[in-house]
């Protein structure tokens, strides 16, 4: 299994274009004090530290304490190096079988847990990799979302709730494959945690629509140091590592796994960025007054751009059902576009076997869920609200 290294945020230029964000990628907690892992007792310590200065290929690289470099064997193939010269490596003769077995089978055990939690956490397949596909690798932003809105004031404020944009997308992943561990899906619980303690997710979520993307910056950034922490958390801590890995060791996520918790999760992030953006152009528009000049109040401009886009509610004076707005005024709501309503709305083209698509749409997304507020909808309203 071929492992990329700790990311460093090479994509942060996609999410902040024009401004250098760097994010210096911890190197994890200070080297693991062997006590983090079951001590080895009397003379089979003495085995312990033989076989950590004489396991690399270079005598010496680890001193005399192997577990204490754990948090840096994240390298493609250096595990796989070290357990081939670990079946090569022969016991000193002070060190008799009765000591040096049990030592080289816990090492063996450990190794290949570290293994697991690289492929898990850094590997191709693994949460590292996700992070970046879902927040940086897309073809969706706040710009894009915007375009689709039309007219959107990058001044205008919104309310966007970071917190339940990152905890909304480790949701996703996790109900996106059957028998995931539960391990792996805690994972952005950790990552979520760590982003809070450091700064990613702002203080007050209130902002401007032009401050978005750096916060979405901030935040990824800072999501991928929390990713390198979770890891070397884990691999420096015998209790943490055994529990990580025990069940899942020598796995990683497959390439079907991958893909359908990217495309879980890029949803999960689209849906936010519209729910967050939209309210910036969009009402819910409920008419409920009525008089002979002027009809209903809160008439469209011009045509619905897609009738079956509605709501039916009760008690509304004969005016028709519920419709969203764009940009309300006084008695009047303009027309919101067409293309905007097809990639929330649209059921998807017979055949097309990659449904929904966040980029492209259509994001079937439930009409009733904008309206009556479900699933993290909140559309300002206009008439009697909420929704019958």
């Amino acid at each position: 299994m071929r492992m990329r290294p700790r990311q460093r945020s090479a994509w942060t230029w996609k999410l902040l274009p024009g401004v250098m964000m760097l994010a210096t990628v911890l190197g994890g907690q200070a080297h693991a004090a062997q006590a983090s892992f079951p001590p080895f007792p009397g003379d089979q310590n003495v085995c312990y530290q033989y076989l950590s200065s004489n396991i690399s290929t270079s005598p010496g690289t680890y001193g005399m304490d192997l577990r204490s470099h754990y948090d840096e064997l994240t390298d493609s193939g250096i595990i796989s190096t070290l357990q081939g010269n670990l079946r090569a490596l022969s016991p000193p003769p002070t060190c008799i079988a009765a000591n040096w077995t049990p030592v080289v089978e816990q090492i063996r055990t450990e190794l290949s847990y570290v293994q697991t939690a690289n492929d898990w956490l850094l590997g191709p397949t693994g949460s590292q990799t996700l992070l970046t596909q879902i927040f940086a690798e897309t073809d969706f932003d706040v710009d894009s979302v915007s375009a689709k809105l039309q007219n959107v004031d990058p001044s205008d404020q919104i309310a966007a709730n970071l917190t339940q944009l990152f905890l909304g997308v480790g949701l996703a992943i996790g109900g996106a494959v059957a028998g995931l561990p539960p391990v792996f899906s805690n994972v952005f619980n950790q990552v979520s945690n760590y982003i809070g303690k450091h700064g990613g997710f702002p203080a007050d979520p209130n902002l401007a629509v032009g401050e978005v993307k750096g916060k979405l910056a901030i935040m990824y950034n800072t999501a991928l140091n929390g990713n390198n922490d979770t890891h070397d958390r884990v691999v420096t801590d015998w209790s943490q590592l055994k529990a990580f890995a025990a069940s899942i060791v020598g796995t990683a996520p497959t390439d079907e796994q991958q893909k359908a918790m990217r495309t879980a999760g890029e949803i999960s992030y689209a849906v936010w960025l519209w729910q967050t953006l939209s309210q910036t152009r969009w009402h819910i528009v409920v008419p409920v007054i009525r008089n002979d000049l002027e009809g209903c109040y809160f008439q469209m401009v011009s045509g619905y751009p897609n009738p079956a886009i509605k709501y039916p509610v009760s008690n509304n004076l004969g005016c028709g059902p519920a419709w969203i707005g764009d940009k309300c005024y006084s008695t009047q709501c303009n027309s919101p576009s067409t293309e905007a309503f097809d990639f929330l709305f649209k059921e998807c083209p017979p055949g097309q076997a990659e449904c929904p698509d966040p980029a492209n749409g259509p994001l079937k997304i439930n009409p009733a869920d904008v309206f009556l507020g479900r699933n993290g909808w909140s559309l300002p309203c206009v008439g009697t609200c909420p929704l019958q």
